[in-house]
């Protein structure tokens, strides 16, 4: 009997993990999407929220693509560098196939970018930059830099290449680590610009100090590793081993995202800014991410097919990504050699409209589009802070104030709070001034006539008495670890001017202190 029951529990255990197990993996979505989609609470944690891209549809498999690396879109017409059949692959928007693109000089053409009737291709094989007609007629080919300040070590292997309105070109090199490599219209070497800063630890620092010139002893900052064209003439890129794994760079290559950015935890593959100004990502991970212009991650979703099962939707190497004049989203999948369409849902256009209004200071018409996000998802943090600004100019300076602590917005509760206590300032000026001046005049009064009467002294003594003891001794004279620390440790250790008591009571005011920061401290005052 007793080993059937050991049998029935045994079994249940298998089937509770497995039940667990595959739930987990799956992440389907209560409409049947193959994934979840997710933003970010007032904590910066990850929570479910409404399916923002439908996977609709998908092409490329009837192409004959073959490895391809990225992708670029043009008047609805979609340029894939097919990496591994040596060709540039044009088709519409629908995928149908339309022209392709093959010359002599193609190694490995792994970047593509139209701009102007100008094909520009990255060969990485070839180590040049292809500048290429509609016709599939080669303009001119960029080689290394001659220029004296590229760097007489420094070798040109173009990965991926972009060019703004301007004309100037970026590229992408491997093994680039002074940053984004930048040529004028003639293929004339600029500077380079975006290099990622190299983190320094303790460890590394004694390593490089005791090593000294020593080849093990480099800290090498990381090379970008792909680059798209953003609003007014901003660079976006994306970084490996780095803690910024995508930025937005000014023209001084300062990374201008915010502070409280949530970066993506795995670097990306791919950056696309659309002409709405909205940043898309995805990672070899499958993760996608949409992020509003400043860096407010507004959605992330995860297409990696585990189980190779290949659901619509769900990707096994996805390479790059981008966005049509619609709103559709694209995914150029390496591993399946296709591209994967999702089309953006009502949700999405309703955050969109929003964002939109609100990073253009539109804050009192983008309220009704929050208040219907927040009908619909009450944890969207950004929402609130939204909320809290269009609640700020109506002069609601308390409702604002609520709106801002939901979405843990310090800075825009502390401009709010600032506005009602100005306020209260200006109403309450004379009579704050009178109460200082008459606590100052009283304190000093009563001070003055405080010395001069008997209880000075009787105090003087008792006071005297009291720091005479042990504890309080001991106590007084940890104060020395702020003027005396040498003082201080060395009579504790061999003077035994100290206590296990004082210690005990020392720790414990420790302890009671740290509650009371994690706990009672004000949100303001954090």
């Amino acid at each position: 009997m007793k080993r059937v029951l050991s049998i029935v529990l045994l079994l249940a255990i298998l089937t509770l993990f497995t039940h667990v197990h595959i739930s987990a993996d799956s992440e389907l979505s209560d409409y049947g999407i193959p994934y979840q989609t997710y933003t970010l609470n007032a904590e910066g944690r990850r929570i479910p929220t409404q399916t923002a891209y439908v996977p609709v549809g998908v092409f490329g498999r009837d192409l004959g693509l073959n490895g391809p690396e990225d992708f670029d879109i043009e008047d609805d017409l979609f340029y894939i560098a097919d990496t591994g059949s040596k060709r540039i692959l044009i088709t519409d928007s629908s995928g149908a196939f339309v022209d392709e693109i093959r010359i002599p000089e193609f190694v490995q053409p792994m970047g593509v970018f139209v701009k102007d009737e100008t094909i520009y291709v990255a060969d990485k094989g070839a180590k040049a930059i292809f500048l290429l007609d509609f016709a599939g007629n080669l303009k001119e080919t960029f080689v290394r830099p001659t220029s004296p300040i590229f760097g007489a070590n420094n070798d040109f292997v173009p990965l991926k290449v972009a060019v703004d309105s301007s004309d100037s070109i970026y590229v992408i090199g491997e093994g680039s680590t002074a940053g984004v490599i930048q040529l004028n219209y003639a293929g004339e070497f600029i500077g380079y610009i975006g290099i990622n800063a190299v983190p320094l630890s303790l460890r590394r620092i004694l390593y490089d100090f005791f090593v000294g010139d020593s080849d093990l002893a480099q800290s090498l900052p990381s090379s970008p590793t792909n680059i798209a064209i953003g609003h007014k003439g901003s660079l976006l890129t994306t970084n490996q081993n780095a803690h910024e794994t995508f930025k937005r760079l000014n023209i001084s290559g300062i990374n201008t995202l915010r502070g409280d950015t949530r970066y993506p935890e795995r670097p990306p593959t791919d950056v696309y800014m659309s002409d709405d100004l909205y940043v898309y990502l995805v990672g070899e991970d499958g993760n996608v991410y949409e992020y509003e212009t400043n860096g407010r991650l507004l959605f992330q979703f995860n297409t990696r097919d585990t189980g190779l099962t290949q659901t619509l939707g769900l990707t096994l190497q996805p390479r790059s990504i981008l966005t049509d004049s619609a709103g559709n989203l694209y995914v150029l999948d390496k591993g399946y050699n296709q591209v994967m369409v999702y089309q953006k849902t009502v949700f999405v256009d309703l955050v969109h409209q929003a964002v939109t209004m609100y990073n253009d200071g539109r804050y009192l018409e983008s309220k009704p589009l929050f208040e219907e996000i927040l009908r619909q998802n009450s944890s969207f943090a950004l929402a609130h802070s939204a909320m809290g600004e269009s609640l700020s100019k109506e002069e609601r300076y308390e409702e604002a104030l609520e709106s801002f602590y939901d979405a843990r917005d310090y800075e825009g509760y502390s401009d709010t709070f600032w506005e009602i206590r100005n306020a209260y300032i200006q109403d309450h000026l004379g009579l704050i001034l009178i109460l200082l001046i008459g606590t100052y005049v009283f304190l000093k009064v009563s001070l003055l006539l405080f010395r001069k009467s008997p209880f000075h002294t009787v105090y003087l003594k008792r006071k005297k008495a009291f720091l005479s003891r042990p504890v309080p001794s001991e106590l007084l004279y940890g104060l020395n670890v702020f003027k005396r620390p040498f003082e201080l440790y060395y009579g504790i250790k061999r003077q035994q001017k100290a206590s296990y008591l004082t210690g005990a009571i020392v720790l414990s005011l420790f302890v009671l202190v740290y509650l009371l920061d994690n706990y009672l401290t004000g949100f303001l005052f954090r």
